[in-house]
C-alpha cells in the first residue's frame, strides 16, 4: 500500500537529496521529517500540523499534491482532533465581572498619579524655599570679600597676601582728578560703565557669573586674591589699576563683563582659558578666542 511518508522518502532518494538539506531548505526538525516518511502520525498533536509538513516537504521535492492528497486525507482522518475550551470536562475559572475589574484598574492607576503630584508639588516647594534662601544668602550683585584662607594659601608672598585689599586712592586735587575722567559720552562710545570710569584708581572692573559649577584663579596687579569653585548662577566681581588675569578650568561655563561689557564665555566647553584684562583691551592667551572684539579695541586705543 502506497502511504504518504514512503512517497515522500521514495522521491527525496531519487533526487538524491538527504534529510539535513530537506530541513534545511523547509526549516522543519530532522525528527519530523523521519516521523513523516515512517508514517508516524501520531507523533502530530493535530491533522492540520501533519498535513502542513507534509505539504510543505512535497513542493520542496516538487510533488504533485493531487497525487497524495487522496491518501494524505486517510492518514490524517486517523488523528482526533484538538478538545475546544469546555469540551474536555475541565471546570473554567471564575472571572469577576467586568465592571469590578474596572473599577479595580482605576483604582491601580490613580494611586500612582496621586503620589507623582504630590511629587512634584513637594518639590516645587523646595525648589522655591532653596531659591528664596540662596537669594537671600548671596544677592547676584553682592560685593566680594576675600577669604582668608585663601588669601594665607596663595603663591605669593606672606607679608603681601596677609594685606587687606587697598583702598581707593583719592585724588590728589580736584582739578587733576576732573582733567583725567572723561567726560560721558567718551564712557559710552569707549563701552566702560560710569562706575568704572570715575574710580580712576580702579579703571579694570570684571565681572564673571558661572553657568555651570566651574573653577577660576584670579590675579588683581600681581596679588592672587582668589581660587575656588564658582557654584551655578555665582558671580564675582573684581577691580584692578594695572591688570586682572582669570583663569577658568571650563572656559564655556563662565560668563564675563568687562568694563560694563558684556563678552561672554572665554572659550569651548571643557578648554582651559587665561585671560589678560587691562585698562584699554583684554586678551585670551588660553587658546586662541573663538570670536572677535570688532571695533572695540580701536576705539580705546
Amino acid at each position: 500500500m502506497t502511504t504518504v511518508g514512503s512517497v515522500l522518502r521514495a522521491e527525496r532518494l531519487r533526487q538524491g537529496l538527504s534529510i539535513d538539506a530537506i530541513s534545511i531548505d523547509t526549516k522543519i526538525s530532522i525528527v519530523r521529517l523521519e516521523a513523516l516518511e515512517a508514517d508516524e502520525v501520531e507523533s502530530f498533536s493535530s491533522p492540520f500540523f501533519y498535513k502542513s509538513f507534509v505539504k510543505q516537504v512535497a513542493e520542496r521535492l516538487k510533488i504533485d499534491p493531487k497525487a497524495i492528497a487522496e491518501v494524505l486525507e486517510s492518514q490524517a482522518s486517523s488523528l482526533r482532533q484538538p478538545l475546544l475550551p469546555g469540551e474536555d470536562g475541565r471546570h473554567l475559572p471564575n472571572v469577576p465581572a467586568l465592571e469590578n475589574v474596572g473599577e479595580r484598574a482605576r483604582a491601580r492607576w490613580l494611586i500612582p498619579v496621586v503620589s507623582l503630584v504630590a511629587v512634584v508639588v513637594a518639590a516645587s516647594g523646595i525648589f522655591a524655599w532653596w531659591e528664596q534662601a540662596s537669594g537671600a544668602k548671596r544677592p547676584s550683585n553682592a560685593p566680594f570679600s576675600l577669604p582668608t584662607a585663601v588669601v594665607a594659601g596663595s603663591s605669593t608672598s606672606t607679608s603681601k597676601s596677609n594685606q587687606p585689599p587697598q583702598a581707593t586712592a583719592k585724588p590728589e586735587t580736584t582739578s587733576n582728578a576732573k582733567e583725567s575722567l572723561p567726560s560721558q559720552k567718551e564712557a559710552a562710545d569707549a563701552g566702560t560703565t560710569p562706575a568704572a570710569v570715575a574710580g580712576n584708581d580702579s579703571p579694570i572692573q570684571v565681572e564673571v557669573a558661572a553657568l555651570d559649577n566651574v573653577w577660576i584663579s584670579v590675579v588683581s596687579d600681581g596679588k592672587f586674591i582668589f581660587s575656588g569653585i564658582l557654584s551655578t548662577a555665582e558671580s564675582k566681581s573684581f577691580s584692578s589699576r594695572e591688570m586682572t588675569r582669570v583663569k577658568v578650568g571650563n572656559a564655556a561655563a563662565l560668563s564675563v563683563k568687562y568694563n560694563g561689557r558684556q563678552i561672554g564665555p572665554l572659550g569651548a566647553r571643557g578648554s582651559v582659558c587665561t585671560a589678560i584684562f587691562t585698562a584699554k583691551n583684554f586678551e585670551i592667551v588660553e587658546p586662541q578666542p573663538h570670536v572677535e572684539l570688532t571695533g572695540y579695541l580701536s576705539e580705546n586705543e
